[in-house]
């Protein structure tokens, strides 16, 4: 008797375990995990474009697949993957109005690190959660017509940074030699 209840808390422990230090998975979707070759199982996706220096590859989900999933207000899905086909991030396009109720359930979900503004006002709120395991989650309400949910991975997020820092300075310099 004694060893199975020893047997079930070390089950119960272990599942807790796993479920604490999972990727979160918008539309079942693991950061990190999933391949671009699971994805196009699943989802019919459009080739936007690749990064030619450090092999991203850009897809958006295709209408009816976005459709398809009933997710109240959502617009559009894109996927960003890394060189070896891993998804780094998933960046999902939502009706304005539904950034109030996303911010409610993301704050139930995860761990609110930082916010600005209020989700009730139209545009200027934004509010950054700790996905775990290295993955930062962030919504944003701005002029644009969508709200915005980004999920990605910290060290794609530091190199996106990075990448497009170094467009801006070679941008700058191609300027400045034209005067």
């Amino acid at each position: 008797m004694k060893r199975k209840l020893l047997c079930i808390a070390v089950l119960l422990t272990a599942l807790w375990a796993a479920a604490a230090w999972a990727e979160p998975a918008p539309f079942g979707l693991e950061l990190r995990k999933t391949t671009l070759k699971e994805v196009k199982k699943r989802f019919d996706l459009k080739f936007v474009g690749k990064d030619a220096k450090y092999g991203w590859s850009f897809y958006d989900v295709k209408k009816w697949d976005v459709e398809k999933l009933g997710f109240d207000g959502l617009r559009g899905i894109k996927l960003d993957f890394d060189r070896n086909g891993k998804l780094i991030a998933v960046l999902c396009l939502f009706v304005k109005p539904k950034a109030k109720e996303l911010f409610g359930m993301l704050k139930e979900k995860y761990r609110l690190v930082y916010k600005e503004g209020n989700p009730d006002e139209p545009i200027g709120f934004g509010a950054l959660f700790d996905g775990g395991n290295k993955v930062r989650i962030v919504l944003k309400k701005s002029a644009k017509p969508y709200s915005t949910l980004l999920y990605i991975c910290q060290e794609y997020s530091r190199m996106l940074r990075k990448s497009v820092a170094e467009d801006r300075a070679a941008q700058r310099k191609r300027e400045k030699d034209l005067l």
